[in-house]
Parts: structure tokens; C-alpha cells; sequence
């Protein structure tokens, strides 16, 4: 997994005690279950794929409390990302989103097939500006992973701005979240062999 932290250097964090990092895993764990066991519970209700992926979204938000989130699906035949889904704070007219493959993070993402979490995107250059006014909201960080079929890339799940006053910003922790949920997705899409257009 990766660990880009662009812009200011962050300050030191002190070490945890043993005792603190014990508990942060334990939760940890229970959340990663918690989310997988709930993405597949999705699954016996799959009528569509926006539907399935709205309902994968909210869920996913409530182990990484983020702002908003969205999923990019790769179009086969356009050769392009469209929005297949978004939760949270996002501006109605995101929803017919387009953009090239090799644009803005999620092309990033898909070009390199590795999380990317961004918590300063003012000291990214790569970022996608057009995207951060689609949203609707003022994007501060942002946290983004593949969706796989097979070893076959097929989308990019994305949150933006994390909410919560211990943690201000995307961690480890929540990059491993969204990472088993972006696996738990392409599973899905496996199982049902169904493949986005």
C-alpha cells in the first residue's frame, strides 16, 4: 500500500503505547470485518449496478467518515471513467460526470493500480481541478483505490474529506479500509460475472 502524503511536512507523531496500538487493532479489525461482512450482505440484494454501489458507498462511509464519496467505472467501449455512483455532499450535477482515463486522480489510480491517499490536494499538482468544482463541496483531501476484477482494473473508489475531530485526515487505517472495500467490490463483480459496460 502506498503512504503519499503530499504538501506540508507533517509533524512528528508521538509512538503509541503498547497498549493504545492494541486497542487501535482490535478495532481496526473489527471494522475491516464488519465492512466486508456488510458489503456482501449488499450482494443478495444486487438489482443494479448504481444501486449496489450507492448502498456499498453509505456503508463504507459509516467505517471511513468522509464528507462524500463516488465511484468511476471504467466505460470499455469509451474508453473513459463515468461516475457509477456518489454518496454524501456531492452536487446533482456530478452524476452525469465524465472524464478521459488518463485524467485527474482516478485515471491516476487506474494507471497505476495502487491507493493514492492525498491529504493537502492544494500541493498536488496532478490534481484534477475541473472534478473538485463538479463536486460541489471544497475538496481537502482526498483518498482513492482500485476496483479489480480478476487482475483486470475496472473503477476507482473515492472519498473526500474526512469527518471526525480525533482524526482531521485519511491514515493507514482508512487506506486499508477503503483497499478491502475496493477489493470486496470487484469480488462482487466477479461472483455476478457481470462487468461494467
Amino acid at each position: 500500500m502506498s503512504d503519499f502524503l503530499f504538501g506540508p511536512d507533517q509533524p512528528p507523531r508521538a509512538e503509541p503505547s503498547p497498549l493504545a496500538e492494541a486497542h487501535r487493532m482490535v478495532g481496526l479489525v473489527g471494522a475491516r470485518r464488519e465492512l466486508v461482512i456488510g458489503l456482501f450482505r449488499l450482494a443478495v440484494d444486487w438489482l443494479d449496478e448504481a444501486m449496489l454501489l450507492t448502498a456499498a458507498l453509505e456503508l463504507i462511509e459509516t467505517a471511513v467518515p468522509a464528507e462524500a464519496g463516488s465511484v468511476l467505472m471504467l466505460d470499455r467501449r469509451g474508453g473513459d471513467l463515468y461516475l457509477a455512483a456518489a454518496a454524501g455532499a456531492v452536487n446533482q450535477t456530478v452524476r452525469s460526470y465524465r472524464q478521459p482515463l488518463d485524467e485527474g486522480l482516478a485515471g491516476y489510480v487506474m494507471g497505476v493500480g495502487q491507493p493514492v491517499r492525498i491529504n493537502h490536494v492544494d500541493f498536488e499538482p496532478g490534481w484534477h481541478r475541473e472534478a473538485c468544482g463538479q463536486y460541489g463541496l471544497e475538496v481537502r483531501q482526498i483518498l482513492a483505490v482500485p476496483i479489480r476484477v480478476r487482475q483486470r482494473l475496472i473503477g476507482c473508489l473515492e472519498l473526500v474529506n474526512k469527518r471526525g475531530v480525533r482524526e482531521p485526515a485519511f491514515g493507514p487505517d482508512d487506506e486499508l479500509l477503503l483497499a478491502d472495500a475496493g477489493e470486496c467490490l470487484g469480488i462482487l463483480f466477479a461472483l455476478r460475472g457481470e462487468r461494467p459496460a
